[in-house]
């Protein structure tokens, strides 16, 4: 693995996962996913943490570029401000009513509140450009 990042797993073991590969984590939610955990996204299917997402956020810091913004629904998202090749205006016939930009993380997308200008801005300063 390039950058071998230790997580707490859901049972309280110890996983390690390449931090590079991680696109976006933010709090889990909904009857599909363990309440009370974080979800981390990478490859296919997220792993679940019971680590807070700006304790994660602090810890992958040098390994990733994570940007905080926030879902639609209210919940922080961390994206990695690196991977994100696109900030779109959102389309309200497309996607959720409260989103107003869209980010493309590799091959997903992530609906945010913040306008596209201040998504920039987010990711910029993330990565140390802004």
């Amino acid at each position: 693995m390039p950058s071998t990042f230790p997580i707490t797993g859901r049972d309280g073991s110890t996983i390690l996962i390449d931090a590079t590969k991680i696109r976006s984590f933010r709090p889990t939610y909904g009857s599909a996913q363990p309440a009370g955990l974080t979800a981390i996204y990478f490859g296919k299917e997220p792993q679940f943490t019971p680590e807070a997402g700006d304790q994660l956020a602090v810890r992958l810091q040098g390994i990733i570029a994570p940007a905080q913004l926030t879902t639609p629904i209210g919940l922080p998202v961390w994206v990695d401000a690196g991977k994100v090749t696109s900030v779109y205006p959102s389309n309200p016939a497309l996607h959720h009513p409260a989103a107003r930009a869209v980010l493309t993380v590799q091959d997903s997308e992530q609906q945010v509140i913040e306008d596209v200008e201040t998504a920039g801005r987010v990711l910029a300063e993330a990565t140390g450009v802004g």
